[in-house]
């Protein structure tokens, strides 16, 4: 759930969302930063992981010198999963599952 844990396309993809903010808008009025989990894991760690990425995302983006009081992140657990891979925590499951394992970043202002 750190900004270490991401893979390189992950951190690459959180720096040019800030820079996109920080250029691209003219008037700033929210984000929203929603963390999700893939369905392993019982529901109440999948909630805390959730949220704690979500957490890491807008830290990131407060160290990037966006202000901190404009983000609002929540954690979605196993909700909304992108895919649907069946059997138990085998390790292709596991790698079948990770487009779940995601953040979705909402950002609403003029541009």
């Amino acid at each position: 759930s750190g900004f270490n844990d991401l893979q390189s396309t992950g951190r690459e993809n959180l720096r040019n969302l800030a820079g996109q903010i920080k250029v691209g808008y003219k008037a700033l009025r929210g984000i929203e930063v929603v963390g999700y989990t893939d369905r392993i894991g019982s529901d109440e760690s999948n909630m805390a992981l959730s949220l704690a990425r979500a957490n890491t995302v807008k830290q990131y983006l407060v160290s990037q010198g966006i202000p901190a009081n404009l983000i609002r992140t929540q954690g979605g657990g196993e909700s909304k999963p992108q895919v649907f891979c069946e059997g138990a925590a085998t390790p292709a499951v596991i790698a079948c599952l990770m487009p779940n394992r995601r953040i979705e970043v909402s950002v609403n202002g003029d541009l």
